[in-house]
């Protein structure tokens, strides 16, 4: 799943179906701010209200999930466009590991996101 959301990403972006303008990065980026905060908000709530975070995660766990997927799908593509830039910028040849960490670190953060909609998906049959 990782891989094909992966390819699936970058297929739009190298047809130009998907652009890493500055709108589409400002949105991204204010989406990421959101779950960083609600991430924190509800780790601060699960101290008090455990019991009730767990079970509004068992409700509406798969649908965050995928939501988190198609949003770390989004970053594939502006880090696929980083990695655009900096080569046809002209950067230095180290500036084109950090291209590729970036890439890296997505995938990463895509594979743990595709992992717990998976745990989702288990529990919800079980």
């Amino acid at each position: 799943m990782t891989i094909a959301v992966f390819f699936a990403a970058a297929l739009l972006y190298s047809t130009g179906v998907i652009k890493a303008g500055h709108m589409f990065r400002s949105i991204m980026l204010t989406i990421l701010f959101g779950i960083l905060l609600s991430s924190l908000v509800i780790s601060i709530l699960s101290i008090f209200m455990y019991s009730t975070i767990v079970s509004m995660f068992q409700t509406y766990g798969i649908l965050i999930s995928t939501l988190l997927v198609i949003v770390a799908g989004c970053y594939v593509v502006i880090s696929l466009d980083n990695a655009n830039r900096i080569v046809d910028g002209g950067a230095p040849k180290k500036f084109e590991w950090f291209a590729a960490y970036g890439i890296v670190i997505n995938i990463v953060w895509l594979f743990l996101e595709v992992l717990r909609l998976l745990m989702y998906l288990k529990n919800d049959n079980n």
